[in-house]
């Protein structure tokens, strides 16, 4: 037993020396050794996952681009959230199940503009 942990312990010294580290990304979860300077091949990851979520590269940083993303998500949350509180508001109970009233377009039309000026944006 002593000589297998001891074998272990000099695999892994090798690995130490040439530089790679034990895998603690989240993401990667797989509990194996990674190079030390395979940040590009990750990092690249990264980007291609900006790009297919929508983000502009051109010109901006990774970090501005995800910003951006955040912002355009937080602006459509917010969008979402006021039409389902308009919506909610014209919800009433009836004795024995919810029932809607017909909304007058004063109440649903700031809601959809919201809504369409998040989505156009």
């Amino acid at each position: 037993m002593l000589e297998k942990n001891d074998t272990a312990e000099a695999l892994y010294d090798v690995l130490r020396r040439n530089g790679f580290v034990r895998c603690d990304i989240a993401a990667c979860n797989c509990g194996s050794w990674h190079a030390r300077h395979g940040w590009p091949e990750r990092f690249a990851e990264f980007k291609d996952a900006l790009q297919e979520a929508g983000g502009e590269l051109t010109g901006v940083t990774a970090l501005g681009a995800l910003q951006a993303l955040i912002a355009e998500r937080d602006k459509l949350r917010e969008a979402a959230e006021y039409a389902a509180h308009q919506l909610e508001k014209a919800r009433i109970w009836g004795g024995m199940d919810w029932h809607y009233n017909p909304l007058h377009p004063m109440n649903y039309r700031p809601a959809l503009e919201r809504l369409r000026d998040a989505v156009r944006a």
